[in-house]
């Protein structure tokens, strides 16, 4: 039987009265029930109709509920630690004349008075929650609208289906909003064992790369993840490597993917594409076969039978229907995690598919809007970890109850000593450690140093690596969760081709030979320095394969041109002394 007093539920029209957002504000400051349900999704900024007043009064508030959970406005001290706060925030005169009048501070005593007076049995979370979606369906879903006419006028084709999507989106946001009963293990005991039978059986949990070491490794991409790397290694060409490899299993993974390009140009990486699948260098693709005849074609035989085996593979692998890439030509400025969310679904539709991987190329350079850029570097990727982490938030499902998986590139710092290898932890990843202890799973990608290269290789000439287009690395698993296993693995860099392939790892007899990252021998000279300096030097190889378009470029280096990345005549090399295991 209800209390006599109990406020009763209403019928009510779409306006929204003063009255009626002053029991809004009461049922926020005794109800945690409706406090939790607001959570971030109410704004101080929602009560600028009202005046500054109540919006001081909603951030403060919120700010205490932050701090100290939902709970604490059941409280008797809270209204009392509110008032406090806020008194302390109008004592100075100058905000006193220039922010809030003195009527306004004493609306807002006025309304703290009410609050305290309400008895427990007046305060009906139902109907604070029903009065919390009316207001923030009025103040969201109208500013959203008019906004939306504005920028019709403006692109109609480019923002009416991404606007239509986000009012819907944010109108379904609103509507589930409801008081959060929290149910204990045993009562959703079963429930998670239905959960986990749709992977028990399986090799994989995640998405298959088709890179052997990768996938046993994490068990497949799934969550939120980093790919750190110096800068001009292939990060992109890994990248991309490993979207073909989702596509390519799509028995498997039943996956779109989105390659999300903030810095490449897309038919940059329609080539690379092109080359990976034809297994054909740059120059060739671009520039035709060489050798030809006059009026004989572009493309001798055997290449145009390798054009036609891409374009083969296009289509058998699925690589064509569910591989998409966007650049910053298509993309602008707006990169949201709605926009995001929406062009993963859209792929999906596209392909049939129940899964996507969604690739950001790279984190550093995705763009935050003003206000936000106005913070440090910390808030600023803050943001960036945000965008990312709601688009998997918002692409799951009842059915999809893990959501979608993104991977995001990030450069690594240049080490500080010479000696130090690049990419040595999570630690190096460029912008905050926000980064780092964020992702569920993070790559770590570097050259491999002198020593591991005469490991892998041994008599094989060093400079044959070069010749032929190829760059040893080292690719680590640096971060794992959920039966992830950490480890390093070597792989070769195919830069003309754009291809990555694993290679043997090195046999134990030979394990002697490989000295650990960045920690140097005692006395290693500067010369060996240099040794390493020329040995690795990768990004001049591989940008004069893609730059300037010739699978002939490392000829083509001026004489000497060893001796200006720091090389050492092989007659006056300091031998580097081996330690012992």
């Amino acid at each position: 039987m209800e209390p006599k007093d109990k406020e009763p539920k209403r019928e009510y029209d779409d306006s929204f009265t003063p009255e009626e957002t002053q029991e809004l504000l009461v049922h926020l400051l005794r109800s945690p029930a409706v406090a939790a349900a607001a959570g971030n999704q109410l704004k101080e900024s929602h009560f600028a109709d009202e005046g500054r007043h109540y919006r001081y009064v909603w951030s403060v508030a919120q700010g205490l509920i932050r701090k100290h959970g939902a709970e604490i406005v059941a409280s008797s001290q809270f209204l009392d630690r509110l008032a406090d706060k806020l008194r302390a925030l109008f004592s100075g005169e100058v905000l006193l004349s220039e922010f809030i009048t003195e009527d306004q501070i004493q609306a807002i005593d006025d309304l703290i008075a009410i609050a305290e007076k309400r008895s427990a049995q007046t305060i009906d979370p139902d109907y604070g929650i029903e009065l919390l979606k009316r207001f923030l369906i009025q103040r969201d879903l109208q500013v959203e609208v008019c906004q939306l006419a504005e920028l019709f006028k403006v692109s109609p084709l480019l923002s009416l289906p991404e606007s239509l999507q986000r009012l819907a989106e944010t109108g379904a946001a609103i509507k589930s909003l409801s008081i959060v009963t929290h149910d204990t293990i045993g009562s959703e005991w079963d429930a998670h064992e239905e959960r986990l039978a749709r992977f028990r059986g399986r090799e994989l949990v995640g998405l298959k790369t088709g890179i052997k070491s990768l996938d046993e490794r994490t068990l497949g991409l799934r969550g939120f993840g980093a790919l750190g790397a110096g800068a001009g290694v292939g990060k992109t060409a890994l990248a991309l490597n490993i979207g073909i490899g989702v596509c390519r299993h799509h028995a498997v993974n039943d996956a779109a993917v989105v390659f999300v390009s903030l810095e490449m140009p897309r038919h940059e990486l329609y080539s690379r594409v092109k080359c990976n699948l034809a297994d054909m260098e740059w120059s060739t693709l671009v520039r035709g076969s060489k050798g030809l005849p006059p009026g004989s074609g572009n493309f001798s035989a055997a290449d145009a039978a390798k054009l036609q085996q891409a374009q083969r593979r296009l289509s058998e692998e699925q690589i064509g229907t569910r591989l998409t890439i966007l650049d910053r030509e298509q993309l602008r400025d707006m990169i949201t995690a709605d926009r995001l969310a929406m062009f993963l679904r859209r792929a999906k539709e596209k392909a049939g598919a129940s899964r996507a991987l969604l690739i950001v190329d790279y984190v550093q350079i995705l763009p935050v809007p003003a206000e936000v850029s106005r913070f440090t570097d910390l808030e600023q990727d803050r943001y960036r970890v945000r965008v990312l982490q709601d688009v998997i938030r918002k692409s799951k499902s009842a059915d999809h109850p893990e959501g979608d998986t993104v991977l995001f590139i990030s450069e690594t710092r240049k080490p500080t000593k010479s000696k130090d290898p690049w990419a040595n932890g999570l630690a190096e990843l460029m912008g905050s450690a926000r980064l780092g202890y964020a992702v569920d799973y993070a790559l770590l990608y570097r050259r491999m140093t002198s020593e591991e290269i005469s490991s892998h290789y041994q008599a094989r000439a060093k400079d044959d690596l070069q010749e032929k287009g190829i760059a040893p690395i080292m690719l680590s698993l640096e971060k794992g969760r959920d039966g992830m296993t950490r480890g390093s693995w070597p792989m070769e860099f195919h830069f003309w081709k754009s291809i990555f392939a694993e290679i043997d790892p090195v046999p134990p007899e030979r394990c002697a030979l490989v000295l650990p990252p960045g920690d140097p021998d005692e006395n290693e000279s500067d010369e060996d320095d240099a040794e390493l300096a020329t040995l690795g030097n990768f990004d001049a190889l591989y940008e004069a394969a893609f730059d300037n378009g010739t699978a002939n470029a490392l000829r083509r280096y001026p004489p000497g041109h060893e001796r200006e990345v720091g090389a050492v005549d092989p007659q006056r090399r300091k031998r580097r002394r081996r330690r012992p295991t």
